[in-house]
């Protein structure tokens, strides 16, 4: 008998579950974590208890199954949640939540110097930007913790992992909402904030 494993690393918990070809469910399990709150419309996780909740969860729903026998794996985790790591692969402070709203000023900064067309341009989607998108909570902590920025190397979308060691900084393109390309050094124009400005 085959198995299909799916994987929920959600907001407030993530849900695992084993599944026959059939589509029927033989087994679910779900791990939860706190979300703190330091300051009003500050919201974080830490990214660990992620890693810990799909490991526990993954174990409890395949623990009477033959794994051997597993066919595929699909996951999918909340998206707008992203974590600071270093050159190491290593979390370097606690993760913003999707509900993190810290970064409103700056959203308001941002479209009182640059327009809607440059930023679509420049982030690869036309739609207003948001609080929770990488380019304004990289403006707020260019002014509130630049030291983070000093020490981090990758800004990344929940925590991948690669063979449960260092987390890889990969995300699904179809959930690149407002990620801008790190690998493009945009030209310094006049009034527009360019992603290399606020990073270097």
């Amino acid at each position: 008998m085959g198995y299909l494993l799916g994987v929920d690393v959600g907001s407030s918990s993530t849900k695992v579950g084993l599944f026959g070809l059939d589509g029927h469910a033989v087994a679910v399990s779900s791990r939860s974590y706190p979300t703190e709150e330091p300051k009003p419309g500050f919201k974080e996780q830490n990214p660990e208890l992620w890693w810990e909740a799909v490991v526990s969860a993954i174990r409890d729903a395949t623990k009477d199954a033959d794994t051997g026998s597993l066919l595929a794996i699909g996951s999918t985790g909340h998206i707008c949640s992203h974590t600071f790591v270093d050159a190491g692969g290593k979390v370097i402070r606690p993760s913003l939540g999707f509900q993190d709203l810290r970064a409103v000023t700056e959203v308001e900064e941002l479209l009182s110097k640059t327009s809607r067309e440059e930023l679509a341009l420049e982030l690869g989607v036309d739609l207003p930007p948001a609080a929770n998108w990488p380019l304004p909570r990289l403006l707020w902590f260019r002014k509130m913790e630049p030291a983070t920025l000093a020490s981090a190397r990758y800004l990344i979308p929940l925590l991948s992992r690669n063979c449960g060691s260092i987390p890889v900084p990969e995300a699904d393109p179809r959930c690149d909402k407002g990620r801008f390309p790190w690998h493009r050094r945009c030209e310094n124009r006049k009034n527009v904030w360019s992603p290399h400005e606020v990073c270097c």
